[in-house]
């Protein structure tokens, strides 16, 4: 019969973690700003210009189309940023799982309910000791969380 031995938490998954989720954030922008850039293109429409030529150059001809390679452009990158938040919301999914289940085997709990607020939320050291009130200080909440970290290494 094998026996599993659950993994740890570590500063360095939570850490990694965090990156992701602000990964995602950066994504998301510049999917939003992609899907502007082509709106803005949209809007304006066609585009109309002139250019001499014929005769020696006493011809004009009037030029009106999209900048269709500059739209396709933003359309095929549009797409790959599409695929690529997808990827990683889900390794993102994947990791959250992880975590969870891994602070879950945690005992103490007030270092799950530092490490769900200062990791999973996104809180600042300051905003964690209030939220978890008790009259703690940021640096009492920050060692508490080191020293945890040490022993589980």
């Amino acid at each position: 019969m094998s026996t599993t031995t659950t993994k740890k938490l570590t500063k360095e998954m939570l850490s990694d973690y965090v990156d992701l989720t602000c990964e995602i954030d950066e994504v998301r922008e510049k999917i939003a700003r992609c899907e502007r850039e082509i709106d803005k293109i949209n809007e304006l429409g066609t585009v109309v210009d002139s250019v001499s030529g014929g005769f020696g150059g006493k011809q004009h001809f009037k030029i009106e189309g999209l900048p269709l390679p500059e739209l396709m452009a933003l359309k095929k990158r549009l797409v790959k940023l599409k695929n690529r938040l997808s990827r990683k919301e889900y390794d993102l999914l994947d990791m959250t799982i992880e975590i969870e289940h891994r602070i879950m085997d945690i005992d103490d709990v007030k270092i799950r309910r530092v490490i769900e607020l200062k990791y999973i939320k996104g809180k600042t050291w300051n905003e964690v000791a209030i939220a978890l009130g008790q009259n703690v200080s940021e640096d009492s909440i920050r060692m508490a969380f080191n020293r945890f970290l040490m022993k589980e290494e």
